[in-house]
Order: C-alpha cells, then sequence, then structure tokens
C-alpha cells in the first residue's frame, strides 16, 4: 500500500517538544496532504476530511487519539520548518516527474499578511513551475523579494532541468545563474532589464536598428524567425509578435564570451486593447538556443509571453521553441485500491501520481 509521507516526508522534524504529544506528526501530514488534495483550504477542511474518511486513513496510521483539532492543525503546521519540508516536497516532485520536458518558470511570489505580525516584512516564495504537467516542482522562501538572487541557486540544485527550458525574470538575469542552467544541461529564456551593465540597451538598440530598415523583420541579410498571433480573452483583444535570432552584429557578439551557452536574442511584443484604449509593451530576452517555425523544428506551447505580461503563470503564448520535438506527458492511469488518492471525491478527474511509491 502507498503512502508518501513515511518514505518522503520522515526527515521533517516535530516542532514539539516533550511527552505530552497526542497526535503524531505522520498523522497531520497524511490528514493535511489529502485534504489539500480533495480541494481543502482551511484546517477546518483537514479536520472534515479526517472525519469523513477516517476509516481509509487508518490503512496508514493507528490515529489511536482521535481526529485533531483544527487548534492542532494549525499549531504544527505553522511551526514546521518550511527549507526542512521544503526539500522533502521536491523530493517528493522528483519521484513523480523525475524527468520533465518543456518550460520550467521560476518566479517569486510574495504572500500576503504574512508581514502583518510585529511588522515583518512579506514571505517571498520562490516557485519552479512545471508548464507541461502543471505543478510546483520545488519551493524555497526568503525573507524578501530582493533575497531571490541568494536562493536560486539552491533551487537550481534541486531540480532536474535536463532538456528543459528555464524561464526567469529580470531578478534571474545573472551570469552564474545561466551557467548553471547550462551546467546542468538545460537552456534558459532570461528576460532582461537594465542590471546587466549594457546588455539591455544593446540588444534594445540591435532590434530598432533592424526594425528601422524593415519593420518586418524581413530583411534578406538577417535571419530571424518572426512569430504573431491575435486572441480575444474576456473583453481583451491581444496581438503579439516574437522576434527571435542568432544573427548576432558585431556589437552582440562579445557578450557570448561573458554569458555561457548564449545563442539567441528575443524581442517580444505585445498590443493590449481593452474599451478602445490600446497599451504596447516591448521586452527583451536572452536564450542559448532557438528553433522558430521557418526552421520547422519542434513545438512548445509555451510561456515566453509570461515575460512580456510580467507573470509566470499566465502561459498563453503559442510560440516554437526548441531544438526538438517535446513529448507530452502519458496521462495518468488509475491506481489500485488502496492507493491515497481513493479518498478524493468521485468528481475529480483521478491523480495516481500524486502521492505514489512502492510500499
Amino acid at each position: 500500500m502507498r503512502n508518501p509521507i513515511d518514505r518522503f516526508f520522515s526527515e521533517v522534524k516535530d516542532p514539539r517538544t516533550g511527552g505530552n504529544v497526542r497526535y503524531p506528526l505522520n498523522e497531520i501530514l497524511l490528514v493535511a496532504v489529502v485534504s489539500l488534495l480533495c480541494g481543502g483550504r482551511s484546517y477546518a477542511d483537514m479536520v472534515d476530511t479526517c472525519r469523513a474518511k477516517r476509516r481509509w486513513l487508518e490503512q496508514y496510521f493507528a490515529f489511536e487519539h482521535g481526529i485533531p483539532s483544527e487548534d492542532t492543525f494549525r499549531y504544527v503546521l505553522m511551526l514546521l520548518d518550511p527549507r526542512q519540508f521544503g526539500d522533502c516536497f521536491a523530493q517528493w516532485m522528483r519521484f513523480l516527474h523525475g524527468h520533465v520536458e518543456g518550460l520550467v518558470a521560476i518566479d517569486g511570489k510574495a504572500c500576503r499578511g504574512t508581514g502583518a505580525i510585529k511588522g515583518n516584512s512579506m514571505l517571498t516564495v520562490v516557485n519552479a513551475y512545471c508548464r507541461e504537467r502543471g505543478v510546483v516542482l520545488a519551493s524555497i522562501d526568503t525573507a524578501d523579494k530582493s533575497n531571490e538572487i541568494t536562493v536560486l541557486p539552491q533551487l537550481l540544485r534541486a531540480l532536474n532541468v535536463k532538456g528543459c527550458v528555464v524561464t526567469l525574470d529580470a531578478m534571474g538575469c545573472q551570469k552564474p545563474i545561466a551557467s548553471q542552467i547550462v551546467d546542468q544541461e538545460g537552456d534558459y529564456l532570461i528576460s532582461l532589464k537594465g542590471n546587466q551593465g549594457n546588455l539591455h540597451v544593446d540588444v534594445a538598440e540591435f532590434f530598432e536598428a533592424h526594425e528601422q530598415s524593415d519593420p518586418g523583420f524581413r530583411e534578406p541579410d538577417f535571419e530571424a524567425d518572426v512569430y504573431e498571433y491575435e486572441e480575444e480573452n474576456r473583453g481583451r483583444h491581444y496581438r503579439r509578435k516574437i522576434v527571435a535570432t542568432s544573427d548576432f552584429c558585431p556589437g552582440l557578439e562579445s557578450y557570448k564570451k561573458q554569458w555561457k551557452g548564449l545563442g539567441t536574442v528575443v524581442r517580444m511584443e505585445s498590443w493590449r486593447t481593452q474599451n478602445d484604449t490600446t497599451t504596447h509593451e516591448v521586452r527583451y530576452a536572452i536564450s542559448p538556443a532557438w528553433a522558430g517555425p521557418a526552421r520547422g523544428e519542434g513545438d512548445c506551447t509555451g510561456d515566453a509571453w509570461s515575460l512580456v505580461r510580467g507573470e509566470q503563470r499566465s502561459l498563453d503564448a503559442r510560440c516554437v521553441f526548441w531544438r526538438g520535438s517535446i513529448a507530452n506527458p502519458s496521462p495518468p492511469q488509475r491506481e489500485e485500491p488502496g492507493d491515497i488518492t481513493s479518498a478524493m471525491p468521485e468528481h475529480r478527474p483521478p491523480r495516481s501520481e500524486v502521492l505514489g511509491g512502492p510500499a
């Protein structure tokens, strides 16, 4: 019978001390995980899950002292070491999604309300989100958003990015980060701003010069992949244009020595129209490789446009971005009776791989 709590979360230390511990930590973690997978959003939902599925939960642990209260769930879960729990979570995700393909978006999110106590700054969590699987592969906390750079190397080490494209906003635009991704046999797509000397300015001027010669970037002596599309979404009209090239001018060649693997610069342009008002935005990025529609190599329905729109979870691009084809993961299969997903409501799709591992 499958039980990921013992296998992947056994290293999580119980924050409680003394002999007055009625509810074992593994029971609390099991109920919390099952509740969240069933759509629970609160400590009260954890109690309800335990009441509704107690007989089923007892297949894994004894629950000798009954059902923990809301306060017990709150007290224990709030005292857990987040780094330690995050490492165990990443280990679990590596087991479930050992080799992912496609785009892995790394982005920091501030948790509202976490700084209300004692005047502390808001907690920032840096997540690695796999677009192809729709899951967070790893997560790590930091004191504030300005410290994201310091935890990125640790987060990357927890990931297997071989064959993936790792997208980062300008905060991650650092040479050591780019080198680490390439060393781990991955590719990167990093948004540019003014935090790396003249790189952003030089790339912008490079594209602007070619745009002045030909707004369509179809000059005979300039090789570039151009992709455009339009869409309607909730009353808003979007028009987008991506231009990617490895045909560097002499002024950009020097950056190849500074940025490991650098082989492509990308221009991402968008127009958004709502209520007869149009906004326009242009962003730039760097990457080791680009395979575009003109070359017919591969297809990745990805999140390059998350860099344009400033949100790594809005994955609405239809750009072609890869050296070769990306295989779509096969849909999960139902597990045998007794698997932890059998506790989930029937109207929800099966998640056979979510809580897995040999007995």
